[in-house]
C-alpha cells in the first residue's frame, strides 16, 4: 500500500464488542440461518435449487441481517466478526443438509449430528443434477450418478460452501472494520465520493506532497465508460464537537488505474466508446488519520465533514483557517490568475413563498407512478388481444390467434425499445411542464421562459453522484446564456444564479457512472455534469449543471455525452466573446 514519506497514524479496531447485544444478535442470526438452510431445502424439494445461485441468496439474506447485528451490537473485534461468520456460514450451509437428513430419520432426532457426514456423503452418491427444462417438473425415478458425476457434486458443494463463507466473512470483516468513536461510543459518519479513474491516485499523491488545493477532489475529464469509479472515503464522528470535544478524521482511498484519455475537447466522443482493459479496484490508503489542514481541505468537497467543522470554529480554527488559506490559493490555481476578477458571481435564494413548489415529495411520488406506468404499461395492450381471445365462449379462426401474437411481438419490442432509449423522457418533460408553470407565477424570474435555447437542468452535487436516491438533484431548472450582458444565468425551484464570464474561475465537464446496468449494457451507463468554478464575496463556489433529457428522441450514451459537450463548447464560448 502506498503511503506518504513521514508515517500516519491509522485506525485500529478497539477490539471490543457490546455483550450484551451481541449474543442475542448472535443467537438470532443463527435462527435465520436455520430457517434459511430450511428453505433451501425446501427449494431443492420444489426442484427449483440452482446451482451456486439458491446458496448465493440464501447467504446474502443472512448477511444482510449480519450486517445489522454487528452494526447494532458494537462490534469493532474482527476476529471474533470473522469467526462468527464462519460458524453461521457452516450453520446455513450444513444446516440445508441436515434438514434433509431430519426428513429422513424425523425431527426428534435433531441431535444425531453425529451421522451428519455419513448423509452429506449419501447426498454426493444420489444427487443428480437436473438442466432448466426439468426445473419445477415432476419427479421421475433416475439412474444414480456415475463417478464422474459423483466427484462433481463434491466440487459444486464445496465451491458452494466456501462461497457462503466468504460472504458471510466479508460481511464480518468488513463491518466491523468500518470507524468508531470510542468516546461517544457510536459508528462514525461516512461520505464517499466517486472519481473518474486515476484521480483517487492523484488527489492521494498531492496530498502526500503537501498539495492540498489538488487533494480533496478530481482531476478535469469524464470517466471512461468501461471502468469502475476510484473512491475517496472520509469517516469522521459529529457527535464529538457536538460535545465540545474535537474529533479525528480519517481517509481511505481506492482507485483503478489510469487508462489513459484524450484531452482536446473534438477527440471526447470518440474517447468514451473506445473502452480498455484496465485492472480492479485496489486499495492505496486504509483508514489513515488527516492532520487539521487536510480536515479543512477535505471538508470542501465533503458536505457532512464541512458542516461539522462550520458548526464549531473554536474546536476547528486549524482546519477554518486552512480551508480559508486553500480558498485563496484555488483562485491561482485554476489558471485565471493572470486575469483579474472584474466581477463576483451571485447565488440568491428565491422567495420563500416562490421556492420548493417542483421538487417536492408530490411530484416524486407522481414521477415513480408516471414512469412506472409508461415503462411498463405496455405489456398490457401486448397481451390483452391474446387473454380476450383464450376467454371467448365461440372458438374465432386461427389466423386471429396469430395475428394476436404477432400484435403481442410488436407491442413487446416496442416497449423493450422505449425502455431502453426512451424511459425518462416522460418524467423530463412533467418536470419541465411543472418548472414552467412554477416560473410563469413567479414575479421576475431571472431567465425569459421564451428563449428557445434555455437549458433544462438539475443542480446534483458531487455527493450525490452515483447515488440510488429517490431524487439526486438538490435543485432543477433553467440555464440561459446571456450573450448581451455576458453571464450564465440559472433559474431554479430553491436558488438563482448570476454568474458574470469575468467571476468564471474554470468549466470542467466531469461525470459517474450509474450504480446498475441492465442486461444488454457490457457497461454502466454515464451521467454528465458541467462544473462551474467561480468567485463570490465569500470566496470561490461551485455549480453542476446535469442536462435533463426531455426531447423525444433516443436516450444512448452518445447522446448524452454530445449534449454536455455542447453546453460545455456554448459556455466556454460566451466566455471567449469580447
Amino acid at each position: 500500500m502506498d503511503t506518504p514519506d513521514a508515517p500516519r497514524d491509522v485506525y485500529r479496531p478497539s477490539g471490543k464488542v457490546g455483550w450484551s447485544r451481541f449474543v442475542p444478535g448472535l443467537l438470532a442470526a443463527g435462527g435465520v440461518a436455520a430457517a434459511l438452510a430450511w428453505l433451501l431445502n425446501a427449494v431443492l424439494n420444489k426442484g427449483f435449487y440452482l446451482i451456486f445461485v439458491a446458496p448465493f441468496f440464501a447467504a446474502l439474506m443472512l448477511g444482510g441481517f449480519w450486517f445489522l447485528v454487528l452494526g447494532w451490537s458494537h462490534c469493532r473485534n474482527t476476529r471474533l466478526a470473522a469467526t462468527a461468520s464462519v460458524v453461521l456460514a457452516l450453520v446455513l450451509y450444513l444446516g440445508y443438509y441436515h434438514v434433509g437428513l431430519l426428513q429422513l430419520i424425523g425431527y426428534e432426532n435433531a441431535h444425531r449430528v453425529d451421522i451428519l457426514p455419513r448423509y452429506v456423503q449419501f447426498r454426493m452418491k444420489t444427487d443428480v443434477a437436473r438442466n432448466a427444462h426439468d426445473v419445477g417438473a415432476k419427479r421421475r425415478p433416475q439412474v444414480g450418478p456415475n463417478g464422474v458425476q459423483q466427484a462433481f457434486n463434491w466440487f459444486f458443494s464445496g465451491v458452494e460452501l466456501l462461497g457462503v463463507i466468504a460472504v458471510l466473512t466479508a460481511t464480518g470483516v468488513t463491518r466491523s472494520s468500518r470507524a468508531y468513536c470510542e468516546s461517544c461510543g457510536r459508528w462514525m459518519e461516512s461520505e464517499t465520493q466517486k472519481l473518474p479513474p486515476g484521480m483517487a491516485a492523484t488527489s492521494w499523491e498531492a496530498m502526500a506532497a503537501g498539495d492540498l488545493v489538488n487533494a480533496p477532489g478530481p482531476s478535469p475529464g469524464p470517466a471512461p465508460a468501461n471502468v469502475p469509479h476510484g473512491l475517496l472515503t472520509v469517516e469522521h464522528c459529529p457527535s464529538c464537537p457536538a460535545s465540545g470535544r474535537a474529533s479525528v478524521a480519517y481517509l481511505t482511498v481506492k482507485d483503478v488505474p489510469l487508462p489513459g484519455r484524450p484531452d482536446p475537447m473534438t477527440a471526447k466522443l470518440a474517447a468514451a466508446f473506445k473502452p480498455k482493459p484496465v485492472a480492479g479496484l485496489r486499495t492505496l490508503a486504509d483508514h489513515v488519520a488527516l492532520e487539521p489542514e487536510e480536515v479543512g481541505a477535505f471538508a470542501r468537497t465533503f458536505p457532512g465533514l464541512g458542516r461539522t467543522i462550520e458548526a464549531n470554529p473554536g474546536l476547528f480554527a486549524r482546519e477554518h483557517e486552512a480551508a480559508h488559506r486553500l480558498a485563496a490559493d484555488e483562485v491561482v490555481a485554476s489558471g485565471f490568475h493572470d486575469r483579474p476578477v472584474r466581477a463576483l458571481a451571485t447565488v440568491e435564494e428565491v422567495e420563500p413563498g416562490e421556492a420548493g413548489t417542483i421538487l417536492t415529495r408530490k411530484n416524486a411520488v407522481l414521477q415513480t407512478i408516471l414512469g412506472t406506468v409508461t415503462t411498463l404499461g405496455g405489456f398490457v395492450p401486448a397481451f390483452a388481444p391474446t387473454l380476450v381471445l383464450f376467454n371467448l365462449d365461440t372458438k374465432p379462426p386461427d389466423w386471429f390467434f396469430g395475428v394476436a401474437v404477432a400484435w403481442m411481438v410488436g407491442w413487446m419490442i416496442f416497449t423493450l425499445v422505449w425502455c431502453l432509449f426512451f424511459a425518462r423522457y416522460p418524467t423530463s418533460r412533467f418536470m419541465a411542464r411543472k418548472t414552467r408553470q412554477a416560473f410563469e407565477m413567479r414575479v421576475s424570474p431571472l431567465v425569459d421562459l421564451n428563449d428557445p435555447d434555455l437549458v433544462f437542468v438539475d443542480i446534483i452535487p458531487r455527493a450525490n453522484w452515483g447515488k440510488i436516491m429517490m431524487e439526486n438533484a438538490t435543485d432543477i431548472g433553467y440555464v440561459q446564456l446571456n450573450k448581451g450582458r455576458r453571464e450564465i444565468v440559472f433559474e431554479g425551484d430553491r436558488q438563482r444564479y448570476r454568474i458574470p464570464v469575468e467571476s468564471i474561475l474554470s468549466v470542467e465537464h466531469e461525470s459517474w457512472s450509474e450504480p446498475t446496468r441492465h442486461q444488454l449494457q457490457s457497461a454502466p451507463s454515464q451521467n454528465h455534469a458541467i462544473v462551474v468554478r467561480a468567485m463570490t464575496k465569500d470566496g470561490p463556489w461551485e455549480t453542476w449543471f446535469y442536462q435533463r433529457w426531455n426531447t423525444l428522441r433516443p436516450i444512448t450514451e452518445k447522446g448524452r455525452l454530445a449534449d454536455a459537450v455542447a453546453l460545455e463548447s456554448r459556455i466556454r464560448e460566451l466566455m471567449d466573446r469580447g
